[in-house]
């Protein structure tokens, strides 16, 4: 009796037992949040109205809506206020941010150096990059002298693109409807660098121009430009007489021109040391 009164003890312990380890149902799981929408932000574009260009050739690039055709006006005005902020870049040369309160709708560009080109536009929203795209250009050394036939028959100028980054530019103008046509690349800085810098910086920036698209030059000379031992070479090869205080440093010889970089010291004692420096060509015989 006794070990029946124990044994039904334990099955009744058991039983309290389990029912206190019942697994009980998990609450109803809260409703998943209905996902936010999502923004339908302008299809912008940029345009350009060519792409394969020579050299110092303008073109204009330009907005537009992906699959339609719109005033780039009209595109400004309808993302003003949508995006915090676009940007326009070719990298390394150019860049342009414009806020909500502003917009750009058209830029123009013109490049000395031959190569592709790619400019980006893209527009941000919180921080991140919504609405991006891109136009590439392709330019090429085509023309005798940079952007210059020597039978075009025109006097022209041209300007290059101002960089964003450094303020240089240059400009080249041709004189070609004389008895002795010529042409004259001048450096441009848009920045207050003067003296010595400048100096420096005129004189490796119309070198390197020359450089990529004709090649090194075949006479140079270095030290007091007023000492230029190059003169007589200039002399014998160009036809325009070389004007008052300008002295040649640098002449290259190409199957279509003769091109000479000249230096042009200051007359005032004070500052002999900043050299003007500017490049002429001519048609080769």
């Amino acid at each position: 009796m006794r070990k029946f009164t124990l044994t039904l003890i334990a099955l009744v312990a058991m039983l309290a037992s389990c029912s206190k380890n019942e697994i009980k149902p998990d609450p109803k799981p809260e409703p998943e949040p209905e996902p936010k929408p999502s923004v339908e932000y302008p299809k912008i574009t940029i345009n350009a109205n060519k792409s394969n260009l020579s050299l110092f050739e303008n073109v204009d690039a330009f907005l537009g809506l992906e699959g339609e055709k719109a005033d780039p006006f009209e595109v400004g005005i309808s993302y003003m206020g949508i995006f915090d902020s676009v940007h326009w870049e070719i990298p390394k040369m150019y860049f342009e941010s414009k806020t909500k309160a502003s917009v750009t709708v058209k830029v123009g560009f013109a490049f000395s150096i031959p190569g592709t080109y790619t400019l980006y536009l893209s527009a941000f929203k919180d921080n991140a990059v919504v609405r991006r795209d891109s136009v590439e250009f392709l330019v090429k050394n085509s023309k005798d002298f940079l952007g210059i036939n020597w039978k075009d028959g025109k006097d022209t100028e041209f300007y290059s693109s101002n960089n964003t980054f450094s303020k240089e530019h240059f400009n080249l103008k041709s004189n070609i409807t004389g008895e002795k046509p010529f042409a004259r690349l001048e450096f441009g800085l848009g920045r207050g660098t003067l003296g010595d810098e400048y100096s420096e910086l005129s004189y490796n920036a119309l070198t390197k121009c020359i450089n990529t698209n004709f090649g090194e030059s075949q006479f140079d000379y270095t030290g007091d430009v007023k000492k230029s031992n190059l003169i007589g070479k200039y002399k014998e090869l160009f036809k325009n007489p070389l004007e008052a205080n300008y002295y040649p440093v640098k002449i290259w010889q190409t199957a279509k021109n003769n091109i000479v970089l000249l230096a042009s010291p200051s007359q005032d004692p004070k500052i002999s040391t900043d050299i003007y420096h500017v490049v002429i060509a001519e048609p080769r015989s």
